[in-house]
């Protein structure tokens, strides 16, 4: 290390170097910046590495490569603040910077820290780069070896944890109800203690649910150490101990708005009460938010909902009003206005109204309405929601319209891709039909016009939209007055030959979808936005392009998370979309909940994602190179194109085209790296499109190279056209440099003066600068020398407090020209970036092209890279036509079960065969993994026919149309529906549209009535689906009476658990056998269950 001798002096584990000691942590699992924080911070008593010198950063680098050859980036302690500035961790100076070229560029504007690239392979190594904060890399800890601050602890400490058996690593997981349970006052240590010590694996707590003061989390810290004192034989996981402090981290910044907020003071206005009650009741599921200025307030039955559901506590309801007509009101600071937005938009899916005060009224009535906002339609909203939440999730409206002979017309706007999709058919009484497609849409919010229709219909309708947790907005029937479509769809549609023709034709004899169309054009207000012209695509539905699934299959095989954007929470794995989403970017993300969503029936378009697949599995140094290092870097092309489209665009997002740009040629070589060897789909989908697209791009390459200011960007983050641009600005830029230097010149000839008066060594003042010109600045310590001092005089009005500005004549004087000439310079830069950005509009459905390719990469990929994460990679299915009569599953298993902690999953065979039988009765224990087994079946099918890889050891299947499921339904209180009817309600559905190429699923049937009664129902519906339907169907059961049923259909088969029981005590097997349970296993699951003896004993005798 260039002349430094490595020492001994730092603690075990640690190297130092000069006055540091430094620890490299590649712990098995890679870590966000926050958690490498808390890690450093709360294990080791350190910070994030910091770099002050070329030397030290040599060290660093080689430092970290030997130390771990892996290639990737690592963390180190610089982090972005808000004004686009960097600082330390450890709060040292920000005195050197290493960073790649074009870094830092913010390039989604969500890159605000900073990592160091350790590859030896990569041209720059050891240069920085801003990343995303939740990217998971290793990390480096230093701590000072003259910082008393700091005694930096073995490193032997964590890794003795991580290295200790399975089965002696406690996790704990407190769930909401227990931790309210805690942070009461009256908590004592017998009830947090026996809390604690259940460990329950249930919903972690949610800090967006709960209040906290500086009490509770005084009281959570306690917590923490009882946990460390109970379990000091057994020490905890390092994930759990990281999620503690993660959580202590934002109890505080929690509390900090709660306090904040409580300041907040909401007038007693009698104007404003009258015009609030003037409003009338608020309609169903809405809110009404008050807009004034530096904060909103919410009141009536308002606040009381949004007090207990968001904040979750009503301490901060107060009252406004008289004494006999007071009205609850809440106060939302600024700071907690996004998080509202979300909560109430996205979380619950309902609609907003915020009011604003209109300053040119004169009358008490001076408030008025200013926007509105649902679920499908954000509006204005949208961009304050998703500036630093991006989401997952499409922003989508439907709108359904009906006849009495049940023909259904629907018509779907995606906002969040630019696309209007319809479809018109016929439904039976039940609307299966209409409730898949809305399934595979996945529309946040649908018109209903319900005037004229029957009332059944609607009932049916409303329950199916309530089951897929879809906002319904009534709407009137004149706006879905479709006349004048045609014309409509001309405007908002992209530009394309004969587009009347096709218009006309797509829509000819769909009376119902072009009213339903016409209902979301008029709700959306597409015709009054100007961005929304020549923009979008329409595309008709076809519903039998996708296999059908509805909200209970949707749920039954956990396909997502409750929420997609919870995605990546301490929950990871539990769900499909968690499983397989290894994608780099959020439009990647999107489309793969789509395709779960839209399993394909269609052979080919399957063989074709397979082929894909198959050739990125086999070549690894594509697939990683598309991963790690290309298609990260890919900005949210979608946002931008929108941008662009709506005039919206800045120099920035110029930028970051120019650098796709520059990765285009990157991912053309990646895709076509040998071409004897390229697969056929891979050059249909990728290789020839992106060929086009880089010719086209080539010209916006040129034409902004050596336009935007780089050296602006990586030194302030200022996105600036370069001064030799152009003439007039380059003469500006001139004079601004000229007198900045004069500037610079009348700071050191007063900072000189000042010092020999103070008779100081150093320097004492400081020029400081903005948009207002130039100041000179002295610490309050020293301002006295210049008080009485006629040639300074203070700058008012200063908002900064951390010490005395001033000037002198001179530097007013110059002040007023450098004012004078910036602004002259920013109106031209403002100019010249208006052109810029227009010329770069101009490629915008280019720019949209790319992106949808990038998109379907992304996807690809990240499903090549799950194939291959299991211990077991996936294999790919073999698929027979639809009608074959065949799935043969060889060694099947569970893609969510078998990626979790501490389970070894034990895989399973299935034959369904036409000759010999498609129906399967499965018995035998509770727990004992019958549930499991027929749902991996089921998902197995469903990755097969989305085009992926199944995890299995072999897979024949033939295509279904359609999967079912009945599986631990539960009672619907609210809705009057008992746990048996939720029964038969799935049940009926199964019926009224499986067909023989159906999948069906059925679990536990019959179990919420009486025996007698279950059995018979159970067994009727056995022979019907057997006999009428001869549908794939896996049935697990306890009525082992209903066995019996394969001798009398030869079709039936009978499968079952295997379990020992050994000295009375049960051994769960998980494996399937042919045949029949001999016994249920209720005694010894409820001896697993810790019954009490006596209870035990008593039912053995019964």
């Amino acid at each position: 290390t260039s002349g430094e001798s490595l020492q001994t002096h730092c603690a075990n584990g640690w190297t130092q170097y000069k006055n540091k000691c430094f620890l490299f942590y590649p712990d098995k699992s890679f870590l966000n910046f926050y958690e490498s924080h808390l890690v450093c911070k709360d294990f080791f008593n350190a910070t994030l590495v910091s770099i002050h010198s070329k030397e030290e950063q040599t060290f660093v680098t080689k430092f970290a490569f030997f130390t771990n050859k892996a290639q990737n980036h690592v963390w180190i302690g610089a982090r972005r603040l808000v004004n686009d500035t960097f600082v330390w961790e450890d709060n040292s100076p920000f005195n050197y910077t290493n960073w790649a070229k074009t870094q830092p560029n913010n390039l989604d504007g969500k890159h605000f820290c900073t990592s160091l690239l350790q590859s030896p392979n990569v041209a720059d190594m050891g240069f920085w780069y801003d990343d995303p904060c939740a990217d998971k890399y290793h990390f480096i800890c230093q701590t000072y070896l003259s910082d008393n601050t700091f005694t930096p602890i073995a490193a032997t400490n964590v890794s003795d944890v991580s290295s200790l058996p399975k089965n002696s690593t406690i996790d704990v997981i407190l769930t909401s109800d227990e931790l309210r349970a805690l942070l009461k006052p009256n908590a004592n240590i017998s009830t947090i203690s026996a809390l604690i010590s259940s460990a329950r694996e249930e919903q972690p707590f949610s800090l967006a649910n709960t209040v906290l003061t500086v009490t509770t989390v005084v009281q959570f810290l306690v917590i923490v150490s009882l946990i460390y004192i109970i379990y000091r034989k057994h020490p905890l996981s390092y994930r759990r101990i990281v999620k503690m402090s993660e959580y202590i981290y934002h109890c505080t910044q929690h509390s900090s708005h709660m306090a904040e907020e409580n300041q907040l003071d909401i007038p007693q206005e009698p104007t404003f009460l009258a015009y609030y009650r003037s409003l009338g009741s608020c309609p169903s599921k809405t809110y009404r938010l008050f807009d004034r200025g530096d904060y909103y307030t919410l009141h009536g039955t308002n606040a009381e909902v949004i007090a207990k559901s968001f904040l979750c506590t009503t301490s901060a309801i107060k009252y406004i009003g008289s004494d006999n007509q007071k009205i609850a009101s809440i106060a939302i600071s600024q700071a907690r206005y996004e998080p509202l937005l979300r909560h109430i938009l996205i979380e619950n899916k309902e609609r907003l109204e915020v009011y604003k005060k209109c300053v040119k009224k004169k009358s008490s009535n001076d408030w008025q309405l200013d926007l509105k906002a649902s679920p499908g339609c954000l509006g204005p909203l949208e961009d304050i929601i998703y500036s630093t939440n991006a989401s997952i999730d499409s922003r989508g409206v439907c709108a359904i319209q009906w006849s009495n002979d049940l023909k259904i017309g629907v018509a779907f706007i995606d906002t969040t891709v630019n696309e209007i999709s319809f479809c018109e058919f016929e439904d039976n009484d039940y609307l299966s039909h209409l409730e898949s497609l809305l399934v595979q849409i996945s529309p946040k919010e649908c018109l209903i016009c319900t005037h004229d229709k029957q009332e059944s219909t609607s009932k049916k309708l409303s329950t199916i939209l309530d089951n897929n947790r879809i906002l319904v907005t009534p709407v009137k029937k004149n706006c879905m007055n479709a006349s004048n479509l045609e014309s409509d769809l001309e405007k908002v549609l992209v530009k394309r030959d004969n587009k009347e023709i096709a218009i006309n034709s797509m829509l000819e004899k769909k009376s119902l979808s072009r009213e339903a169309i016409s209902g979301v054009f008029d709700y959306l207000n597409l015709l009054g936005d100007d961005s929304s012209y020549e923009s979008f695509e329409l595309k008709e539905i076809d519903v039998k392009e996708f296999v059908k699934l509805d909200a209970t299959a949707v749920h039954s095989l956990d396909l997502f998370p409750n929420s997609l954007n919870d995605s990546m929470s301490m929950r990871a794995n539990r769900t499909l979309f968690q499983v397989l989403n290894n994608c780099r970017t959020l439009s990647g993300q999107r489309l793969l909940a789509q395709l779960i969503r839209q399993p394909l029936t269609d052979i080919n378009k399957i063989e074709e994602r397979l082929d894909i697949i198959e050739y990125l599995m086999k070549n690894y140094d594509i697939r990683q190179d598309l991963s790690d290092v290309y298609l990260k870097k890919v900005p949210d092309l979608s946002r931008i194109y929108k941008k662009l489209h709506s005039k919206r665009a800045t120099l920035q997002d110029c930028y970051r085209i120019y650098l796709m740009t520059q990765l285009l040629p990157h991912f053309e070589r990646c895709l076509v790296r040998d071409e004897s060897d390229e697969c056929l789909a891979i050059k249909r989908n990728f290789s020839d499109k992106l060929r086009v697209i880089c010719e086209e791009l080539s010209k916006l390459a040129k034409a902004l190279e050596g336009v935007i200011d780089e050296e602006r960007i990586q030194s302030n983050g200022e996105f600036w056209i370069k001064a030799d641009y152009d003439d007039d600005l380059k003469d500006l830029r001139t004079r601004l440099d000229n007198l900045e230097d004069e500037a610079n010149r009348i700071y050191k000839s007063v900072d000189k003066e000042i010092c020999r008066e103070q008779k100081e060594d150093k320097s004492v003042v400081k020029l400081e600068s903005s948009g207002q010109g130039f100041v000179f600045k002295l610490t309050r310590k020293n301002e006295k020398c210049i008080r009485n001092n006629d040639k300074y005089f203070e700058v008012k009005n200063s908002t900064k407090k951390d010490g005395f500005r001033f000037a002198n004549k001179a530097l007013r004087k110059l002040n007023e020209d450098y004012v004078s000439v910036r602004e002259e310079y920013e109106k031209l830069q403002s100019d010249l970036a208006k052109d810029i950005i227009a010329d770069t509009a101009k490629y915008s459905e280019t720019i949209k092209d790319l992106e949808i390719l990038l998109t379907y990469l992304d996807v690809m990929v990240g499903l090549a890279t799950t194939c291959l994460l299991p211990s077991i990679p996936y294999i790919r299915p073999k698929l027979l036509p639809k009608g074959s009569g065949k799935i043969l599953l060889k060694q099947v298993r569970h893609p969510c079960l078998e990626l979790q902690d501490n389970i070894s999953y034990i895989p399973n065979d299935v034959s369904f065969d036409s000759e010999t039988g498609k129906f399967f009765f499965i018995t035998g224990p509770n727990m004992g993994g019958k549930s499991t087994y027929i749902r991996s079946i089921a998902l197995c099918v469903l990755m097969a026919q989305m085009g992926c890889y199944v995890p299995a050891d072999s897979a024949t299947i033939s295509l279904v149309d359609s999967i079912f499921t009945r599986v631990g339904a539960g009672d619907k209180q609210i809705k009057g529906i008992s746990t048996f009817m939720a029964e038969m309600l799935e049940t009926a559905a199964i019926f009224r549209s499986a067909t023989k190429d159906s999948l069906v699923v059925i679990d536990e049937l019959g179990r919420g009535t009486s025996t007698y009664d279950g059995y018979g129902l159970a067994s009727a519906i056995s022979e019907h689906l057997v006999t009428e339907i001869n549908s794939y169907t896996l049935f697990a059961t306890h009525f082992h009476e209903l066995t019996h049923l394969a001798k009398e259909l030869p079709s039936i088969a009978n499968l079952h658990l295997s379990a020992l029981t050994i000295d009375d005590k049960l051994t769960l097997l998980y494996k399937v056998n042919e045949g029949v349970c001999d016994q249920s296993f209720g005694i010894n699951v409820a001896q697993l269950a810790h019954f009490p003896d006596h209870i035990i004993e008593i039912t053995g005798i019964q």
